[in-house]
C-alpha cells in the first residue's frame, strides 16, 4: 500500500488533480473517523479533511517516497494538527475518548447529575488545552483508539520511548489538574442555620 500511496504522491506533486481523488478515497475515511473521535463532531470532522488534502494538494512536492514516514503516516499528522489547532481556535466542549472523561450521561438520570457530567466534560476539555502541545498530540492519538505507541511515534517523529512518556505525563497532568480544581473548589459550605426565634 505504501508504495502505491508513494505513486499517487508523485503524481499529485505533478499535478494531477485525478491522483488527489483518489488518495482521498483511500484515506480519507479513517482520518475522518480519527477527526470526529477528536473533535466530537462530524461537521469539524469534515472541515478538517478538507483542510488536510487541500494542505497536500499544496505541500506534496515536500512528501519524501520511500522515508521513513509513510503517506498515511504524513496524513495523519496532519490531520492531527488541524485538530489540535480547530480545538485551540475554538475551544469546543465535547471531547471522546478520554479515560479522564465521564461516561455519557444516561437520560433517564435526574438532572442535576447529567449537569455535573457536563461540567466534568467541560472541565476536562478545558485542562487538556492547557497541556503543552506535545503531551496533548501524543493524548490525542492514544485515545483514538486505533493508534499504538509505536505508531504514535511514527506519526510525531520521535522514539516510542519518548512517545510512551509523553502520554503518561499528559495523563499525569490531566490528573493533576483535576484534582487541584476539586481542592481549590473546597467542601460545599452548609447554609446558615435560621435564626432562633423567641417567643
Amino acid at each position: 500500500m505504501q508504495d502505491e500511496d508513494d505513486a499517487i504522491m508523485i503524481r499529485i506533486a505533478g499535478g494531477d488533480r485525478a491522483a488527489l481523488g483518489l488518495l482521498m478515497n483511500r484515506h480519507a475515511p479513517r482520518l475522518t473517523m480519527v477527526a470526529r473521535r477528536f473533535l466530537g463532531s462530524a461537521d469539524e470532522a469534515d472541515d478538517v479533511i478538507q483542510d488536510v488534502f487541500f494542505a497536500v494538494w499544496q505541500k506534496a512536492g515536500r512528501y519524501r517516497p520511500g522515508g521513513a514516514a509513510s503517506a498515511a503516516t504524513w496524513l495523519t499528522r496532519i490531520a492531527v494538527n488541524r485538530c489540535i489547532d480547530r480545538h485551540r481556535a475554538h475551544r469546543f466542549r465535547r471531547w471522546v475518548g478520554l479515560d479522564a472523561a465521564p461516561e455519557a450521561a444516561d437520560p433517564a438520570t435526574d438532572p442535576e447529575r447529567t449537569v455535573a457530567a457536563r461540567s466534568t466534560l467541560e472541565r476536562v476539555c478545558g485542562e487538556i488545552l492547557n497541556l503543552p502541545a506535545r503531551q496533548r498530540m501524543a493524548l490525542l492519538l492514544a485515545s483514538s483508539g486505533d493508534a499504538d505507541a509505536e505508531t504514535i511515534a511514527e506519526t510525531m517523529e520521535i522514539s516510542r520511548g519518548a512517545a510512551e512518556q509523553l502520554i503518561v505525563r499528559a495523563r499525569r497532568s490531566l490528573r493533576a489538574a483535576m484534582a487541584a480544581d476539586d481542592n481549590d473548589a473546597g467542601p460545599a459550605q452548609a447554609e446558615p442555620a435560621p435564626p432562633e426565634v423567641r417567643r
